[in-house]
């Protein structure tokens, strides 16, 4: 880059990270970034978070963990899900109560006072009483065998809490005899069955994401709950905004300055998390893709010595540049920032930036939109393309048409739920719920995985670039959809039969 040109894309590349600077989620994050933090001191990538935040949760849950706090916060996790299964009795339809599905067995166990329910402590009335440790009282991570995230239990109380954590994906299924099953109902079901907390009074099950959205699984039911299964009704969802207020009560009754200094951390790492999840903040960026992908590489180029040169060759393949242009577009950023934005802010700007553009594509986000929205129910609208990522996961899941129903039941936009760059779709098939993938990925090739069996004599359908694929009409891109399916399909019963043998 040497052209009056570049340095005018530059100096507009700045002017959007100054314009994201001042946003009160980057703001927050700027600040929260330049404070000690144990959760940003031993970040080693994004893959990891979920299982320290289960880590964390299983301790904050745990009546007799070292914190002090005794059962406060399982039974502020009961007493959130008891009012959500309240509220949720509530017929959406009509308005009227309906047949409570709450495991409470007693009137005196009714919906505790917002007061009761946030701040049961020893001393204050509360709709368990006051906590009585027992021995055998803790959290689990996953436990039961079953991969359950976290399963927190007071014996003398009898209340088990079940959490399943979501951050950087969502509810997913596994393959039995009697077809695809939702990991939820599983892991209900282990809970019901168990000899030990199956028989507690209160059992509650919260699915725990940034958003508090449904499971994608529950998208298919009406407004008539006649039409949810029972295990459907006992699970309520829960936000990590709802967790900051649990964090919030918590903080006031810790005793220890150890014990505060770790909930602040963790609280901070939280509400960064909420904040950092708006995806729209960073669609304006996407035309300066290659810039960002540049400068990311060179101000970020490796991790160690022994990684340097390979993380660097990556990415400056991504970035289509040589050594000398990495610097020269380094010195052009710098020129253009001046005194725009303190360096190491401009560097944090350009590394979030990265993380949220660097794996998406934009030809494979429409295509993907255009195949859901000929099978789908609900409708996406194609013509804004900057909101291409931000569409809520509810949106993103529908049944199918009418016209599909004999072969296909739902339909749903996939990808990774932390970046929601949504680059591939999931169908699931009529009768056996057997689902089949399709997807595409930040270099626009489509499809990008499903390979032939060695032996089976089938080639997998060619593959295309999305940027050609874009001008395909409807009947060619769907025929070409189906094809793949088929074949994806065929592939994955001979991969069963192998494992047979």
């Amino acid at each position: 880059m040497s052209t009056f040109d570049d340095i005018d894309r530059m100096r507009d590349l700045v002017g959007k990270l100054k314009v994201l600077s001042l946003t009160p989620q980057m703001k927050a994050e700027l600040e929260a970034a330049k404070k000690p933090s144990f959760w940003s001191i031993l970040e080693y990538g994004k893959n990891s978070y979920e299982t320290r935040y289960n880590r964390m949760l299983c301790w904050l849950l745990n009546p007799a963990g070292t914190h002090g706090l005794g059962g406060f916060a399982l039974r502020w996790f009961a007493g959130y899900a008891e009012r959500k299964l309240n509220t949720l009795n509530q017929d959406s339809c009509t308005g009227k109560a309906k047949e409570a599905y709450s495991v409470k067995e007693e009137t005196k166990y009714a919906t505790p006072s917002r007061e009761e329910a946030q701040y049961p402590t020893p001393g204050i009335p509360s709709p368990w009483g006051n906590y009585r440790p027992d021995d055998r009282d803790g959290a689990k991570p996953e436990a039961l065998g079953k991969n359950i995230d976290i399963l927190a239990y007071s014996f003398n109380d009898e209340i088990c809490v079940t959490v399943e954590n979501k951050m950087n994906s969502d509810e997913h299924s596994s393959k039995t005899e009697d077809g695809e099953v939702s990991q939820l109902k599983k892991y209900y079901d282990a809970v019901m069955s168990d000899d030990t907390f199956g028989s507690f009074k209160y059992k509650y099950f919260i699915f725990l994401t940034k958003d508090g959205h449904t499971p994608p699984s529950f998208s298919d039911t009406t407004c008539d709950d006649n039409t949810k299964e029972d295990w459907q009704h006992q699970w309520v969802c829960m936000s990590y905004a709802d967790l900051v207020e649990m964090l919030d009560a918590v903080l006031p009754r810790l005793t220890t300055l150890e014990g505060v200094a770790i909930v602040k951390d963790f609280r901070n790492d939280v509400v960064r998390n909420i904040d950092m999840d708006n995806v729209g903040l960073y669609n304006s960026f996407y035309d300066y893709r290659e810039e960002v992908v540049t400068l990311y590489t060179y101000f970020f180029g490796g991790d160690t010595e022994e990684e340097e040169g390979s993380r660097k060759s990556k990415r400056r393949k991504q970035a289509k540049t040589s050594e000398s242009d990495l610097t020269q577009s380094g010195i052009l950023f710098l020129t253009a920032l001046g005194d725009m934005l303190p360096l190491e802010d401009a560097k944090y700007l350009i590394q979030q930036v990265y993380e949220h553009l660097s794996n998406s594509n934009r030809d494979v986000q429409l295509i993907i939109r255009r195949l859901f929205n000929h099978y789908a129910v609900k409708q996406i609208n194609l013509a804004d393309k900057d909101a291409f990522g931000t569409e809520k996961v509810a949106d993103r899941v529908s049944k199918v048409k009418p016209k599909f129903k004999d072969e296909w039941s739902q339909v749903r936009i996939s990808g990774n739920y932390d970046t929601h760059k949504g680059q591939g779709i999931n169908m699931t098939k009529a009768g056996t719920g057997s689902v089949l993938y399709f997807s595409g990925d930040e270099r626009g090739t489509m499809p990008n995985d499903c390979p032939a069996v060695r032996g089976s004599g089938r080639r997998a359908p060619k593959k295309y670039n999305a940027a050609e694929m874009v001008s395909w009409d409807d009947e060619r891109l769907v025929s070409y959809f189906e094809k793949f399916l088929k074949f994806e399909e065929e592939m994955r019963a001979l991969r069963e039969e192998s494992k047979k043998k």
